[in-house]
């Protein structure tokens, strides 16, 4: 039994209704989505939040901002769960929201897809609740069509980003891509004066390495002209919302 993840759980029900409230009265004109709001991290000694979204880089940013916080190496998992949250904060600290650096990591959705797919159906688990597809350009093109038939919104791995997100782009302090991630997540933490040892700053951090799939490279494989028409269809949101073209 891990009784601090309990802990946490228990207290997260029992405040997220003051959070709510404290976060929409601290950011009133910013059309804030309620349901994204558990996606939020906070790192209070940094000054830093993080709207997360999977397959973005998720686990690097989290586990980036944990050691440069001097949390110190954990597992991904461990990482994942002892981020501080909105319904997590300090009563006091939710006086405090407006104090925040909110960025967040975006990606294409082409890559987004292909990575998700090439990542999480080389797991038992995932293969045996939404299907064992092949793991190959047949396979991307069953997983597609399982996607237009309900799959989409069955799990936020590759589920819309706007859906994920809690603010419009242009409401975020700071947007960071994916394709641009090492330099740019390094000018976001310049900016703040935080110093980082290079290695700790790397397109995918060791921690996370084993999750690599090297989807951008693998696009000319496994996309085909028909298959970028249905990602273009069924992501148009994310495309038209994030700027990256279709």
């Amino acid at each position: 039994m891990n009784l601090p993840r309990i802990v946490k759980q228990v207290r997260a029900a029992l405040f997220w209704p003051v959070a709510i409230i404290s976060f929409v009265r601290a950011f009133p004109a910013r059309r804030t989505r309620v349901r994204a709001l558990r996606r939020l991290g906070y790192w209070p000694r940094l000054g830093l939040s993080y709207n997360k979204l999977k397959k973005n880089a998720n686990t690097s940013v989290v586990l980036l901002l944990d050691q440069i916080d001097g949390v110190g190496s954990v597992s991904r998992r461990e990482a994942k769960w002892r981020t501080s949250g909105l319904f997590d904060l300090p009563l006091p600290e939710l006086g405090r929201l407006t104090r925040y650096h909110y960025f967040i990591v975006i990606r294409d959705p082409y890559s987004r897809v292909l990575s998700a797919f090439l990542d999480k159906f080389r797991h038992h688990e995932f293969r045996k609740r939404y299907g064992a597809f092949a793991l190959d350009p047949d396979g991307f093109d069953a997983f597609l069509a399982w996607l237009k038939a309900g799959g989409l919104n069955k799990d936020p791995h590759w589920d819309l980003q706007t859906k994920l997100m809690v603010w419009p782009l242009d409401r975020y302090d700071t947007v960071i891509r994916f394709e641009n991630f090492a330099s740019e997540m390094r000018a976001l933490l310049q900016m703040w004066k935080i110093e980082v040892a290079p290695e700790l700053l790397q397109d995918v951090l060791p921690g996370d390495r084993d999750k690599k799939t090297s989807a951008t490279e693998q696009m000319g494989r496994f996309y085909t002209p028909a298959r970028r028409q249905l990602v273009a269809e069924l992501y148009r949101d994310d495309f038209t919302a994030l700027g990256y073209p279709s």
